[in-house]
C-alpha cells in the first residue's frame, strides 16, 4: 500500500524546513517580514503542487497580512535570498503570479509553470546566496532552473583566477 494510502494518515500538511538551511547566512539574514511570508507561502505547499504557490493579499490577508505592499517587500526578499522563484509571471485580468519553494522539487502543477521547467531535483537557490564557500567552476543549474542572478556563467573549463 503506498504511504500516502496507509489509514488513518490524515489531511494535515507540514512544512519541512531542513536545518541546514535555518542555520544558513541567506536565512538567518532575513527580515521577520521575510520568514514570516516564507512560512505563510510555504505553507500552501501540499507535497503536489510545487510551482503552484501564490502570494496575493487576498489570500495572504486571511492569514494576517494587511498591506500589499509589505507582501511584495517581503516576497523580493525571498527571492533575493533564493528561497523563492517565480514559476509564473501574474497579468491582468486575475492571473496571480506564481512561486515555488527551492528546497523542494518543482512539480508540473498542470501545466501552469512559465518561467522554470518541472523539475525533481530542487534548485536550492539560498545554498548559492551570503556563502563563503562557491564553486571556482561554474556548474549547470538543475535542467530548466534559471540561473540565481548573481551567479557568473563560466565556460566549463575556465577556472577563478587563483585557482590552479
Amino acid at each position: 500500500m503506498a504511504r500516502s494510502q496507509k489509514k488513518g494518515r490524515g489531511k494535515k500538511g507540514f512544512l519541512m524546513l531542513y536545518h541546514e538551511m535555518l542555520k544558513h547566512p541567506a536565512y538567518t539574514s532575513l527580515s521577520t517580514r521575510g520568514k514570516a511570508i516564507l512560512i505563510d507561502v510555504g505553507g500552501q505547499y501540499n507535497g503536489r503542487n510545487n510551482g503552484d504557490l501564490v502570494a496575493t493579499y487576498s489570500v495572504l490577508s486571511k492569514l494576517g497580512w494587511n498591506s500589499n505592499d509589505q507582501i511584495k517587500k517581503a516576497v523580493d526578499e525571498l527571492i533575493e535570498h533564493g528561497f523563492l522563484v517565480l514559476t509564473r509571471q501574474g497579468r491582468r485580468p486575475r492571473v496571480p503570479s506564481l512561486y515555488a519553494v527551492t528546497w523542494q522539487a518543482v512539480d508540473e502543477c498542470d501545466g501552469k509553470l512559465e518561467e522554470v521547467k518541472p523539475n525533481p531535483v530542487p534548485l536550492n537557490y539560498w545554498k548559492f546566496r551570503f556563502s563563503d564557500h562557491r564553486p571556482t567552476v561554474h556548474t549547470e543549474p538543475p535542467h530548466g532552473a534559471i540561473a540565481p542572478s548573481n551567479v557568473v556563467p563560466l565556460n566549463r573549463h575556465t577556472v577563478h583566477k587563483g585557482a590552479k
